[in-house]
């Protein structure tokens, strides 16, 4: 949760930003734990299973071996 102050223009301002945490179980042997790629990214990456392919503007169903709890209010 963010706290919040006001200032003398009385407008909200956070006095701390909010830490938030990715909950990852993994349930094969060969998962690999999401890591962000860089300290500036403003993710996680994943990885899948085995190989395959996304068509372009495309979705398909991955296998990742874990399972991931997200943060309330995340979607």
């Amino acid at each position: 949760m963010i706290h919040q102050k006001r200032n003398a223009e009385t407008a909200l301002v956070p006095e701390k930003p909010e830490h938030t945490s990715l909950r990852v179980m993994k349930l094969s042997d060969k998962a690999i734990i999401p890591k962000k790629g860089s300290r500036f990214a403003a993710g996680h990456d994943i990885y899948a299973l085995t190989n395959g392919l996304v068509p372009p503007k495309g979705q398909t169903m991955v296998e990742t071996g874990i399972a991931i709890g997200l943060p309330k209010g995340t979607y």
